[in-house]
C-alpha cells in the first residue's frame, strides 16, 4: 500500500475493535469502553505492544526495543473517506470522523509482511496495525497476570498469540511463529502444533499436547485449573501449559533484545508445569519448575510473577558474571 492521509468514520459509542478484521472502515472502536482502553492493536517492531483483549481491556508489554523504518513512510497527502460502519451503530448518537495516516511500515526480519496500519494524525493514537497477508494463526486463552479471578487481570483471557511455536506442516517442514503468532504459512494448510518452540518447550506432567488443523488454531480454554484440559489439543493443553509457554517466550524475547550475545537465551528451555506439590516454584539449573494449586495456593504455572522470578534465576545463572541472588 501506499502512504496517504484518509478521513476515519467510527459509530459513537464504538463496540470493540477486531484487530484481525481485513476491512479496517467497517470496524469500530472505543477507547473508553467498560473504563478501560481498547487499543487494539500488536506492533513487534515498537518499543511497546498493545493488545485487544476480549473484556476490554488493553494489554501493554514491552515489545523488542527497535521502531519502524522511516525511509519508508512518504505522506502523499491525499484524502480519502472511508465508509461508515455497517454494524455496531448506537442510533441517534451519530459519528466521529478522524484524520487518520494509513502508512505501510516494512520489517526486514520477516520477508512475508504487508503491513498497513491506521494512526491518528493528531493524537498518534492507533486504531489497527495488521499483516494483509492471510497468514496462519496460533492463538489460545491465557492468564496475562495472575489467576486470583480478579478484574482486570487475573481472569482468562481468549485468543492470545502463541509466540515462537514451531509448526510441522504435511511435508514434515517446521516453522516458527513470529511474535504475534502468525507462521509463515498460507492459512489452509493443515499444520500440527504443540507446546514447543525453539526458545520454549513446555513438559505438563498431566499428559501431552497436540492440535492439528488449518487457518486459526485455537488452544481453547478450560474450566477450572491443574489437569483441567479443553476438549481438544490433548491432556497437556492446561492453563499453566498456554499461560506459561505465552509468558516464557515473551520474557525471552524482551531480554534477548537487551542481551542479543546471550547463549542462553537462544537456547531451549524447559518448563515443567503441574508438578505434584503445591505452594512453591523453582529453578533447578536447567529448568522452571511449577506447581499445581490445593487449599492453600494457587496453581503457581498460572501466575506470571512466578514465571519471571524463576525465570530470572535462570538468567541470573547465565549471565556474564554467573551466580544465582
Amino acid at each position: 500500500c501506499e502512504t496517504e492521509l484518509q478521513i476515519l468514520t467510527l459509530a459513537s459509542p464504538d463496540p470493540e475493535l477486531d484487530s484481525g478484521s481485513e476491512n479496517y472502515e467497517n470496524v469500530a472502536f472505543d477507547d473508553t469502553a467498560g473504563g478501560e482502553d481498547t487499543d487494539g492493536a500488536r506492533v513487534e517492531g515498537s518499543n511497546d505492544f498493545f493488545m485487544n483483549t476480549g473484556n476490554f481491556r488493553r494489554q501493554r508489554r514491552r515489545g523488542l526495543g527497535s521502531s519502524l523504518t522511516s525511509d519508508y513512510i512518504n505522506n502523499t497527502n491525499s484524502i480519502k473517506p472511508s465508509s461508515a460502519p455497517s454494524s455496531g451503530t448506537s442510533f441517534g448518537e451519530g459519528y466521529s470522523h478522524h484524520l487518520i495516516y494509513r502508512i505501510c511500515p516494512k520489517f526486514t526480519t520477516n520477508p512475508a509482511e504487508k503491513i498497513e496500519a491506521l494512526i491518528d494524525a493528531h493524537t498518534g493514537k492507533l486504531y489497527s496495525f495488521k499483516n494483509k497477508i492471510d497468514l496462519l494463526q496460533i492463538r489460545g486463552s491465557v492468564f496475562p497476570t495472575s489467576n486470583d479471578g480478579l478484574l482486570p487481570d487475573g481472569v482468562i483471557m481468549h485468543k492470545w498469540p502463541m509466540p515462537y511455536m514451531t509448526v510441522t506442516d504435511a511435508l514434515g517442514r517446521k516453522f516458527t511463529t513470529d511474535h504475534g503468532g502468525s507462521a509463515p504459512l498460507v492459512g489452509d494448510e493443515s499444520v500440527t502444533i504443540s507446546f514447543d518452540g525453539p526458545y520454549v518447550r513446555m513438559n505438563d506432567a498431566c499428559g501431552v499436547s497436540e492440535l492439528r488443523g488449518s487457518w486459526d488454531l485455537d488452544w481453547g480454554t478450560s474450566i477450572g485449573s491443574d489437569c483441567s484440559k479443553t476438549s481438544t489439543g490433548g491432556l497437556g493443553n492446561t492453563h499453566s501449559s498456554r499461560s506459561g509457554f505465552y509468558e516464557l517466550n515473551m520474557i525471552k524475547a524482551m531480554a534477548r533484545s537487551h542481551l542479543p550475545n546471550n547463549e542462553w537465551l537462544k537456547q531451549t528451555l524447559v518448563a515443567n508445569m503441574n508438578l505434584h506439590s503445591s505452594c512453591n516454584a523453582f529453578w533447578d539449573g536447567e529448568s522452571v519448575n511449577f506447581y499445581r494449586g490445593s487449599a492453600q495456593c494457587r496453581n503457581t504455572g498460572e501466575i506470571s510473577a512466578v514465571f519471571d522470578h524463576e525465570w530470572g534465576h535462570g538468567l541470573d545463572d547465565n549471565d556474564v558474571t554467573p551466580g544465582i541472588s
